[in-house]
């Protein structure tokens, strides 16, 4: 498991995350969890939101 998909799962909300860095996508699956929890939680693990 990547340390993305680990971040975007301790989200509050978030009942599951799917990661391809490869591609640089991600699924997440959520309760209307803010996006911009999202992306601080991808940039706390060290990776940019493009």
């Amino acid at each position: 498991m990547s340390h993305v998909t680990e971040a975007l799962e301790s989200v509050s909300g978030v009942t599951s995350a799917k990661v391809n860095l490869k591609k640089g996508e991600a699924v997440v699956k959520s309760e209307d969890t803010p996006l911009e929890q999202l992306s601080a939680a991808v940039a706390a693990a060290g990776y940019k939101v493009v």
